[in-house]
C-alpha cells in the first residue's frame, strides 16, 4: 500500500472519532428499572435547565497505531475549542437549546494528515436542541460541505446528555439510555455507526453520573477504482458532574478505546484507538 493510501485511511480512522447525528429524534426518556422513592422522603435534588449563556472548554485527544502496512506510522489527533451554550426557556415549558464552537484547533502529528480538510476557526451553529416533557429532537446545524467536522456534532451532543431528558433527578436508580444512529463521510467512504449510552446516578456529592457507552460501526465505498470497507467497534467509558439544580453538567470526562479493520483491495489493516475527551463549563459560567 502507498503511503498515500496510507495517510487516506488514516483519516478515514480520525472522522470515527467522533460521528454526527443529522436528526435525532429519541423517544420519551424514561427510566429502565423502577424509580427510588419521592423527593419527600429521600431528598431528591432536581436538575433543571437555567436560562443562561455558557462557555465550555474542550479537548479530545485521540492515539491511533495501525498493524499493517509499515508506513502506517502511531498517530495523535488533537481537539481544542469552545462550546458557546445558550439555553433559552420557551412557552409550554419548553427548553431550546443552541451550540456553536469557537477557538477551533486541530493540531495532528504521525500519518493523519494534518492538511487533509479545510481549517476553521468557529462554527456559527453546531446543534439545536428541543427539550420537553415528551421527548428531545435534536438537529445538527453542520452542512454536508464541512462533514469532516462532524466530531463537533457529537462532543455538543454529549454536553446536553439527551437521554436524561428536560429534568434529571439525583440521588437515582434509573439508568438513562440513549440509542443513536449516526453518519459520516471521508475519502468516498460512507460510515455508519450506532451508538447505545446508558447514564447511571453514582450517588456521590458532587452529583456524578456514570458513563457506559458502546457503538459498532461499518462503512464501505471506493478509493481509487478500489473498493474499501471499514467495521469496528469502540468502548467508552466516563463521569459527568452537576452542581446542584442545573441540568448542564460542569464537567465531562470520558476514555475509550477501539479497534477498526480498514480494507482497501487485497489489503487489510487493523486500527486500535485509544482517546479521552474533556468537556469543562469556565470559571464563572455559573449563574
Amino acid at each position: 500500500m502507498s503511503r498515500r493510501n496510507s495517510r487516506v485511511i488514516a483519516g478515514i480512522i480520525a472522522i470515527t472519532v467522533s460521528c454526527t447525528p443529522r436528526v435525532s429524534v429519541p423517544p420519551p426518556v424514561g427510566p429502565i428499572t423502577p424509580p427510588i422513592p419521592s423527593a419527600e422522603q429521600s431528598g431528591v435534588i432536581s436538575h433543571r435547565f437555567i436560562p443562561n449563556t455558557y462557555r465550555y472548554r474542550f479537548q479530545q485527544t485521540a492515539d491511533i497505531r495501525g498493524n499493517g502496512p509499515a508506513d502506517t506510522i502511531p498517530s495523535r489527533i488533537t481537539t481544542r475549542g469552545i462550546f458557546v451554550v445558550r439555553v433559552t426557556s420557551e412557552l409550554d415549558s419548553l427548553i431550546s437549546v443552541a451550540i456553536s464552537a469557537d477557538s477551533i484547533s486541530i493540531t495532528s502529528e504521525g500519518s493523519i494528515p494534518g492538511r487533509g480538510f479545510q481549517q476553521i476557526s468557529a462554527l456559527d451553529s453546531v446543534i439545536a436542541a428541543r427539550f420537553s416533557q415528551g421527548g428531545v429532537v435534536i438537529e445538527s446545524r453542520l452542512p454536508d460541505s464541512l462533514c469532516a467536522y462532524s466530531q463537533f456534532t457529537s462532543m455538543a451532543r454529549e454536553l446536553l446528555l439527551p437521554e436524561l431528558g428536560i429534568q434529571a433527578d439525583s440521588p437515582t436508580r434509573r439508568v438513562y439510555r440513549d440509542t443513536v444512529t449516526q453518519h459520516a463521510c471521508r475519502a468516498g467512504t460512507n460510515i455508519q455507526l450506532v451508538t447505545v449510552r446508558d447514564l447511571r446516578d453514582r450517588g456521590r456529592n458532587p452529583v456524578e453520573f456514570a458513563l457506559e457507552q458502546r457503538s459498532h460501526l461499518q462503512g464501505a465505498g471506493l478509493l481509487r477504482r478500489d473498493s474499501i470497507t471499514v467495521t469496528g467497534s469502540i468502548n467508552t467509558q466516563g463521569s459527568a458532574f452537576f452542581t446542584a439544580g442545573n441540568r448542564l453538567p460542569f464537567l465531562i470526562q470520558s476514555r475509550s478505546e477501539g479497534r477498526i479493520t480498514v480494507q482497501l483491495g487485497s489489503t487489510t489493516t487493523v486500527f486500535h484507538q485509544e482517546a479521552t475527551q474533556e468537556l469543562q463549563l469556565e470559571p464563572g459560567g455559573l449563574p
